[in-house]
């Protein structure tokens, strides 16, 4: 009976040294777990990524219309104030049962109350906090903390079967208000830091939840539309139009 050829070494099974078995790579296996990418999946992948970059850039933009004056803090917290409500409105729309109910509404506004009310009570005292820090050092601080904020940002979506993890954005939701606060030392008033740390809130906070619902949608037009959305801030870049969207808000608010 023919003695059938083992991988070990160290048994004299009366062949050549060099001999290999046909068998030898019977066990082998390639690419047992390649994952294979569709188009869509990865433009909204890389939209994800994207995303986050150009809500840096809008508020870098925000920055600088509250800094050199081109918009007043008063029509700018206008502006703010309606982009939340049609957020949460289209929160409310998209969200599940589980998300969207009146006890949640309830928690979601009492806790916006009391975030926005102590930032405004504390704004003198950031707006102070580092005003003897010199711009270029500011400037500087801000702009590492920008990018620990694109770095560390959950960009894990359901379309790609992750599933979102509470409390997976904490750092890059504090490096966010970090930079806010750095960038708000260099402003007019301390009214200006309370609307640039509200915007910091709005884009760093609020946004990643709605756009988060939208995601969980399975539906890749309405998170592509959203890229769209943002790339769009460009809108804003010149002078005066920050100021004529206020005005129009201003206007559909008070009917």
């Amino acid at each position: 009976m023919k003695q059938r050829w083992e991988k070990v070494l160290y048994k004299d099974q009366g062949v050549p040294d060099n001999f290999v078995s046909p068998h030898f790579l019977s066990e082998l296996r390639k690419n047992l777990y390649i994952r294979k990418y569709n188009l869509v999946s990865v433009m909204i992948d890389a939209g994800s990524i994207y995303q986050q970059l150009c809500c840096v850039s809008v508020f870098i933009s925000f920055y600088f219309y509250l800094l050199f004056n081109w918009v007043s803090p008063v029509h700018a917290s206008i502006v703010l104030m309606f982009f939340v409500i049609i957020g949460y409105l289209l929160f409310w729309f998209f969200g599940t049962s589980e998300q969207v109910n009146l006890q949640r509404a309830l928690f979601h506004i009492r806790t916006g109350l009391i975030i926005f009310t102590f930032s405004l009570i504390l704004a003198p005292i950031l707006h102070s906090l580092l005003a003897t820090v010199s711009t270029d050092s500011i400037y500087a601080m801000a702009g590492l903390f920008f990018l620990v904020n694109w770095a560390c940002t959950d960009y894990t979506t359901q379309l790609a079967d992750y599933a979102y993890e509470p409390g997976s954005n904490t750092t890059a939701f504090s490096s966010s208000l970090l930079a806010a606060l750095c960038l708000a030392s260099r402003l007019p008033t301390p009214y200006h830091t309370f609307v640039l740390i509200a915007a910091g809130t709005v884009l760093f906070a609020l946004w990643p939840s709605l756009v988060q619902v939208i995601r969980s949608l399975r539906r890749p037009a309405s998170v592509l539309d959203f890229t769209e959305f943002l790339d769009d801030h460009k809108y804003f870049t010149s002078p005066g139009s920050l100021d004529g969207v206020s005005l129009s808000c201003k206007s559909y608010l008070l009917g």
